[in-house]
């Protein structure tokens, strides 16, 4: 075992010290930095990104599943009325048609 030496410990644990609050200042720096100094908003988009979805309420597995279910059957139904839409009928062509123009206005 080779025996520790107190001054190398101790410049060791200075050094790490030292470059502890260095970091920590520059952190305090960047945080500054990220505020706006007229109203105090945070600029930093990360962090309004964060706070955002901090607000809303996550799902509960029952309310998850119940919308994974919708989404399915939604998926369902286009596959559905692309086959039918296929087949030729006039009237309900015609009809898919609206239904295309009401959900393309929809999403938008």
């Amino acid at each position: 075992m080779t025996p520790i030496n107190q001054s190398e410990n101790s410049t060791s644990t200075g050094a790490a010290t030292k470059a502890s609050a260095t970091s920590t200042d520059e952190l305090a720096i960047f945080d500054q930095s990220a505020t706006s100094s007229r109203n105090g908003h945070t600029t930093d988009l990360v962090r309004l990104y964060l706070q955002d979805i901090g607000r809303v309420p996550l799902l509960e597995r029952d309310e998850e599943l119940t919308e994974a279910r919708k989404v399915q059957n939604y998926i369902e139904l286009l596959e559905v009325r692309k086959t039918h839409a296929e087949g030729g009928d006039e009237v309900l062509t015609e009809f898919l048609e609206y239904i295309i123009v009401r959900d393309r206005s929809l999403l938008n």
